[in-house]
């Protein structure tokens, strides 16, 4: 896979960021982030970028993935994200990139390119997501599931993210394990995925509890008002190339979301994929096809 850097980060007195880089690193620096939150950077489809072409900066948020400590949740917020990535470039000496994001990290990619416009090249998006009571959106929203969405909150037994950290904070290892099977499944339910693989509780393993302790954090705090900062600084992305790649089907961050956003940001492309939901090879080769694409010009860059 052509890895050329990897190691830890120190970015707080409690926090260090993974981080790993591939590509050629002469070429144009794409800066990535991962979705979640609570989630980690995954290599898994490398091979549908051109490494000839880029140099890739994955990194695991903190409490994420390989960084450490694992699953904490003091100091981290979106805006220590997006001020971790900045953190990274200057270490990696990169003064500009291109900036990736899919589902949440597109949250954060559009929120680097607002306070960093000098140093961002380009914006791509996947499965664009702008976080705004999103405790409703998950939890109490869904009746167009109905079956489903019962079967979540009979083991949850909570319609209140807070209400769910508290508990998950004090109960032992096997309601770990149900309560993170029964939002993994609601996940699965809500991104509408083809052929989607659910997750049973003997399933959960410790990076999987990790993550949801993340996640509840996140959500019990309405994103720290993050999504209505990345919605008052639009204006800021009026002159940096924007392309997203929306799956239809998608429940959890739909489709109209991006359409909302090309209301005020004219240049921004929406890539609609038919019969797609949230995530999967399927829009990630055709997002990565359309990164892929870009042509950096003297005047500037072109979205292929």
């Amino acid at each position: 896979m052509n890895k050329i850097q990897a190691g830890l980060l120190p970015v707080s007195s409690i926090h260090k960021i993974y981080y790993e880089t591939y590509g050629n690193e002469n070429g144009v620096p794409l800066l990535c982030f991962h979705g979640g939150p609570g989630g980690g950077f995954s290599t898994r489809y490398i091979d549908m970028i051109d490494l000839e072409k880029f140099y890739v900066i994955f990194f695991d948020q903190r409490g994420c993935g390989r960084s450490t400590p694992d699953a904490e949740i003091a100091e981290n917020t979106c805006q220590d994200a997006v001020d971790d990535a900045y953190r990274l470039l200057c270490y990696l000496n990169i003064s500009k990139c291109v900036v990736s994001g899919y589902s949440y990290g597109s949250t954060l990619a559009m929120a680097f390119a607002e306070q960093f416009t000098e140093q961002v090249l380009s914006v791509y998006l996947s499965s664009v997501f702008i976080p705004y009571d999103f405790n409703s959106l998950f939890f109490k929203q869904h009746h167009s599931l109905p079956d489903a969405y019962e079967k979540f909150i009979n083991i949850v037994r909570t319609t209140e993210a807070r209400e769910l950290l508290n508990e998950y904070e004090k109960c032992g290892f096997k309601r770990k394990q149900d309560i993170v099977a029964a939002i993994v499944n609601w996940e699965l339910e809500l991104f509408q995925l083809n052929n989607a693989k659910f997750c049973s509780a003997d399933d959960v393993d410790n990076r999987l509890i990790s993550s949801k302790r993340v996640f509840l954090h996140y959500v019990s705090n309405d994103f720290f008002d993050f999504g209505t900062k990345v919605k008052n600084n639009l204006n800021k992305l009026s002159g940096i190339p924007i392309t997203t790649v929306q799956g239809e089907n998608d429940k959890i961050t739909p489709i109209s979301v991006a359409y909302g956003l090309q209301k005020f940001l004219p240049q921004l492309r929406i890539i609609s994929m038919p019969d797609t939901g949230h995530i999967g090879r399927v829009i990630t080769k055709r997002y990565y096809d359309e990164v892929n694409k870009l042509i950096i010009t003297e005047n500037g860059v072109a979205h292929g």
